[in-house]
């Protein structure tokens, strides 16, 4: 009989060290199954900052873009114009398009004192060279 519980004993051990190991198994695998949604957490947000980073370079490139041109301009009464020697060239640039979307419109003729945003299609009172806020001729007189 003694032997019998010694036998008994020993299975019952083989049989805890069996539960122990498929245990263990399991807890090892829980981690793992943890470890790759962290893994894939990580990668989701290694692409998010990618993304953002390039965002990030895209604007700071328009940045310094706008920053070169706007350094090769010359600001008269408001309006942007081209600068060749110090003074104004051409037609001014849309001050409302610059704010709102900071962007840089040339403006086309709309007659010798106005000219007009092919983008907002605002009417300024600007022309060619730097002549902002010119009065229109008074056609009334005859010579």
């Amino acid at each position: 009989m003694a032997s019998g519980i010694l036998k008994d004993l020993a299975d019952g051990a083989r049989r805890l060290a069996g539960i122990k190991k498929e245990i263990s198994d399991l807890e090892f695998n829980k981690q793992i199954v943890e470890l790759g949604q962290l893994l894939v957490s990580a990668q989701a947000e290694i692409l998010d900052l990618q993304r953002e980073n390039l965002e990030i370079k895209s604007k700071f490139e328009d940045l310094q873009k706008r920053s070169k041109q706007s350094a090769d301009l010359i600001e008269i009464h408001g309006f942007k114009y081209d600068e060749r020697d110090g003074k104004p060239v051409g037609l001014p640039f849309c001050p409302a398009c610059e704010v709102r979307e900071e962007k840089y419109y040339r403006l086309t003729r709309a007659n010798d004192w106005y000219s007009q945003c092919p983008n907002c299609n605002t009417s300024f009172n600007a022309g060619q060279n730097g002549r902002v806020h010119e009065n229109e001729p008074d056609l009334s007189h005859t010579y």
